[in-house]
């Protein structure tokens, strides 16, 4: 879903935003006095969420944790499984198609397949399903859970797109926010992703002063990499370096179904003379009509010395249409991204943080007496 909302159509939602905001606002203030309860868990749980809907990198943050852990601990990711077609728990196995679990759940588990990955809408059953099945050095990480206080974290990390402070924004529809900006409160960790590839120091200590964050929480930031592209279709070996593949061409078609792709237009457009573009809503469920519109605006564009564009999370949707529905489908790659800490010390202090965490966190004990 995109988030870019008229002036005229902000006024229209503006009554609809100020009704969603009273009633995010009145069940935190029912967990904060805890007339609503949050339940501590058998094992640590790292939730990784936003404040905003969409567009924060919530998915390659996670796949840094699970890159992290994985090595001393026994993770788990337990998603929702946004606009899957199954509902209850699920536990991804190597045949699992991503219309049962949802692209960003299927991405995780094709990249990660020594790690279980699991959707369910109700988070505390899931998290009981999973320890269940194997608690021994058991991390989950709660992907998008920043909202369900029904759970309640060991360590909560927030993420803040650099590029869209939360202030002077509006509750959804009119808006991006979920919940009140002051929420940020419960969060252990505030991570500023999307930054600029060259983030002076100085405006890295504004951005911090203007969040002013509590005495007990850390701030990092990170930038989004973007690593050599992969061909849709064929096993062809990656590039070994993206700006020398892409300035090979004079075009580019950029086709995109998630929240925001402008941060990967904006980095194209570096190497790439001409960029053009093609969004649908956030996940997107493409369809061959789709794929035939895509393909006639492909060949107006003129040269030869030109292609396709998709990210990582669509690539996992676009593959489930058959390929003889592509004109030229050796010309289709998609951009896998991942994160980097714009100071090695940062990096450093973020995952001494988080693997002391998992050390130490040895969880309480309602899981194995409650149900989800």
């Amino acid at each position: 879903m995109a988030f870019q909302v008229s002036s005229v159509l902000k006024v229209v939602l503006f009554p609809v935003s100020v009704l969603y905001g009273l009633v995010a606002g009145i069940r935190n203030r029912l967990y904060d006095m805890q007339i609503l309860r949050s339940q501590d868990c058998d094992v640590p749980v790292i939730v990784v969420g936003n404040i905003t809907a969409g567009g924060t990198g919530k998915t390659p943050h996670v796949e840094y944790l699970v890159d992290l852990l994985r090595p001393s601990c026994n993770v788990a990711v337990l998603s929702r499984g946004y606009k899957r077609k199954t509902r209850g728990f699920i536990k991804a196995r190597t045949t699992t198609p991503w219309s049962e679990i949802g692209d960003e759940p299927f991405q995780i588990r094709q990249k990660f397949r020594d790690i279980d990955v699991a959707v369910d809408e109700k988070r505390k059953r899931g998290i009981r399903l999973l320890v269940e099945e194997n608690a021994e050095k058991r991390v989950i990480i709660l992907d998008d859970g920043f909202q369900h206080r029904s759970v309640k974290p060991g360590l909560s990390i927030l993420l803040i797109d650099y590029n869209h402070p939360l202030s002077g924004d509006y509750y959804l529809p009119a808006g991006r926010l979920r919940e009140s900006c002051y929420e940020f409160r419960r969060a252990n960790i505030i991570l500023f992703t999307k930054c600029p590839e060259k983030l002076k120091p100085i405006d890295e200590r504004i951005r911090v002063k203007k969040l002013n964050p509590y005495p007990y929480q850390q701030v990092f930031f990170t930038k989004i990499q973007y690593n050599p592209p992969v061909s849709l279709f064929s096993d062809e070996e990656p590039p070994k370096d993206i700006k020398t593949f892409l300035k090979q061409f004079s075009s580019v078609l950029v086709v995109t179904g998630i929240a925001n792709p402008d941060t990967l237009v904006v980095y194209l457009q570096q190497y790439v003379k001409k960029v053009n573009r093609m969004h649908f809503p956030d996940h997107y469920l493409f369809k061959p009509a789709d794929i035939e519109k895509i393909c006639k605006n492909f060949a107006q564009i003129s040269g030869d010395d030109k292609i396709v564009l998709t990210t990582e999370k669509d690539a996992v949707r676009l593959r489930s249409i058959r390929k003889e529905s592509f004109q030229q489908p050796e010309k289709w790659y998609f951009v896998p991204v991942s994160i980097r800490f714009l100071q090695e010390s940062e990096q450093q202090e973020f995952n001494k943080i988080l693997l002391s965490y998992v050390e130490k966190d040895k969880g309480n004990h309602w899981l194995s007496s409650k149900q989800g």
